[in-house]
């Protein structure tokens, strides 16, 4: 099973005035092998940017996740 996530937000502010753009993607697999264990994984982007009156809040992210699940 696969799934894609895509979000993008834009915040204007009055005081002080300025505004930001966020944007986030994101991908994600996971292998069911028995009808209660599964691994799963995934990659995940971010971006912030942001005017200079907001100060130093602009950054970008990367992150890779693998893991092992078990239901019942």
């Amino acid at each position: 099973k696969g799934s894609l996530l895509t979000q993008y937000q834009f915040t204007d502010y009055r005081s002080p005035s300025a505004s930001e753009n966020y944007f986030t993607v994101g991908v994600n697999l996971e292998w069911r092998f028995h009808q209660f264990w599964s691994v799963e994984g995934g990659y995940n982007y971010d971006r912030l940017d942001a005017d200079a009156a907001l100060g130093a809040r602009s950054y970008f992210r990367n992150r890779l996740y693998l893991g092992f699940k078990a239901s019942w």
